[in-house]
């Protein structure tokens, strides 16, 4: 492409003063004779075939040219004709996809992609096309690094117990309000704010606002609450047929009876009946891998507080549902390693979609 080979940029990043300079320089541009030099070397690198393309758009508001490297070896201008393929290629059974590795580790992320959209998860976890992050990612990050920070603090400080002249004190009933300060809560919210994806500085502080309100409004509603918390940000790696699942539970939580409640936080809107298929992962992982005894299943939705109510979806699965839902997991891995990848165009999902601009499948 013209301006990119030859470049447009001549000066070097750091000029060499000409006295400092022993070698004989060639006369012209020898920025120019230089990448020319590199153009025909590689054109007689080639063994069987050469192949030169070039594309009217790359980006940006105006048509490309083709380089002018191109016709000064003696190839003409591009006709519209000769853009048409000059080899007719025939369909060929599904490919090979052995030869593309699927990711070694999934997770909940990675099977709702698939579900999704099969082809936008080849895009993504198999050719591994690099896509642009979200604000609605930094967002979400930024309340989960605060909330995991937060939780972890009144895990620690409330593990320990206080003495006294009298008698000691046992600290696990401490509330929140006595333990993590609001203040504390709201600092912490500052520090783990990620300022990356959004679209304007308007519309950074307004999602950073909206934010603090709901952390705060969780605060005040929790304040007078105690918990005996035994995992933040918990790890866990579980084996379902040939796959290995690896997680995180946000929060753990152990009841009074030695069941635990395992909370997971939404930053997006509440939904009345979101899809099970998370909280059933970390049910089984809980059980299983965990060696914890779980009796309810949180979904908590933190952006219900700034209307002031509790957004929580609770489940807990039965065994035969848990077993009906390990095999429709299976049935999906077994779809990925067969290279099922086809497309399902749907035009809320390809609006929404990060490949939708080289997505030949998408819904218009």
């Amino acid at each position: 492409m013209d301006r990119r080979f030859p470049t447009s940029e001549r000066r070097d990043a750091i000029p060499v003063p000409a006295p400092f300079i022993k070698e004989h320089l060639p006369q012209g541009d020898a920025h120019l004779q230089e990448e020319r030099r590199l153009f025909y070397v590689a054109l007689t690198r080639a063994r069987d075939r050469l192949f030169l393309t070039s594309a009217d758009d790359y980006g940006g508001s105006r048509a490309k040219k083709p380089s002018r490297f191109l016709s000064e070896a003696g190839f003409g201008p591009v006709t519209a004709q000769s853009r048409e393929p000059v080899v007719e290629v025939t369909a060929m059974p599904r490919p090979a996809f052995n030869a593309l590795k699927l990711p070694e580790r999934m997770s909940f992320s990675k099977f709702d992609v698939y579900k999704t959209c099969p082809l936008r998860f080849k895009y993504e976890q198999v050719l591994k096309i690099p896509k642009r992050g979200t604000d609605n990612q930094s967002f979400g990050q930024s309340v989960h690094l605060t909330l995991q920070e937060f939780f972890s603090r009144y895990q620690v400080r409330t593990a320990s117990s206080q003495t006294d002249l009298f008698q000691t004190v046992s600290t696990t009933s401490r509330k929140i309000a006595e333990v993590v300060p609001l203040d504390e809560l709201i600092e912490l919210y500052k520090e783990s704010f990620k300022d990356d994806w959004y679209k304007s500085e308007q519309e950074k502080i307004r999602r950073y606002e909206k934010g603090k309100k709901a952390l705060a409004s969780y605060w005040r509603r929790i304040s007078d609450s105690s918990f005996n918390i035994v995992g933040v940000e918990k790890p866990f790696t579980i084996k379902i047929g040939r796959c290995v699942i690896k997680g995180r539970i946000d929060r753990i939580d152990q009841l009074e009876d030695g069941s635990v409640r395992i909370i997971d936080y939404k930053t997006g809107e509440a939904k009345e009946n979101p899809p099970r298929d998370q909280l059933m992962i970390y049910q089984l992982a809980a059980s299983r891998v965990l060696g914890l005894r779980p009796s309810v299943m949180t979904y908590h939705y933190l952006l219900a507080e700034i209307e002031g109510h509790n957004a929580e979806y609770n489940l807990l699965a039965t065994d035969q549902e848990l077993g009906e839902f390990e095999e429709d997991l299976e049935s999906l891995i077994s779809r990925m390693q067969e290279g099922h990848f086809e497309p399902d165009p749907n035009k809320f999902k390809c609006d929404h979609c990060e490949y939708k601009d080289i997505c030949e499948s998408r819904a218009v």
